[in-house]
């Protein structure tokens, strides 16, 4: 076994499993806790090399306590019987929280500059948010520059693009349809749920 191994006490289980990084640091936004969730018969093998989905609000995607309206996403769920049917490949789940009060300026687009950047616009976000600055686009850098290289270090996967999904809903929408547009050449897709217009 190795230290990376022994670390998260890791063999290969029959069941998934949730790792949890907690207060993660970053140079570009708040730390925060980021979730990993790994499917049954994981291995730190190199030889399998897993797809990555990364999900805004981690908090709500696994846990029922800390969702709003009380019921977790069930990704985990429906991700192992798919695998599990062989309908999808073996594919691990990235979680990362929001901090809350500025999950609204963390994940509203900043471009188009001449819209989130005018006098009004600062107005708004100083009253509402207590800063005139969206900061969109340092969480992007946080999750491409930072986030992204951590999960390919400590987990055997896939370097393609292909093979990298960004999603989320409402605003997690909005943000994973700027991700995908900002970085064309990290994300293969984006999933964009109920996105909020």
């Amino acid at each position: 076994m190795t230290e990376r191994e022994s670390a998260f006490a890791i063999t290969e289980r029959s069941k998934s499993s949730i790792i949890q990084h907690k207060n993660f640091e970053s140079r570009y936004v708040d730390n925060r806790t980021v979730d990993v969730w790994i499917p049954p018969r994981f291995t730190f093998d190199k030889v399998q090399k897993y797809k990555v989905l990364y999900v805004h609000d981690g908090q709500n995607i696994f846990n029922d306590r800390s969702q709003n309206n009380s019921k977790q996403w069930g990704i985990g769920q429906t991700l192992e019987n798919l695998i599990s049917e062989g309908k999808v490949a073996p594919t691990i789940v990235v979680a990362i929280h929001n901090n809350g009060f500025k999950r609204f300026i963390e994940y509203m687009p900043e471009v188009p500059k001449e819209y989130t950047s005018t006098p009004q616009a600062r107005a708004i976000l100083k009253a509402n948010f207590g800063v005139t600055e969206l900061q969109s686009n340092n969480y992007l850098k946080f999750i491409v520059e930072e986030l992204i290289p951590f999960i390919k270090t400590t987990y055997p996967i896939s370097n393609e693009k292909k093979d990298t999904v960004i999603m989320g809903s409402s605003m997690g929408g909005l943000i994973s349809l700027y991700a995908i547009s900002k970085y064309p050449a990290i994300f293969g897709a984006a999933g964009c749920i109920s996105t909020h217009w």
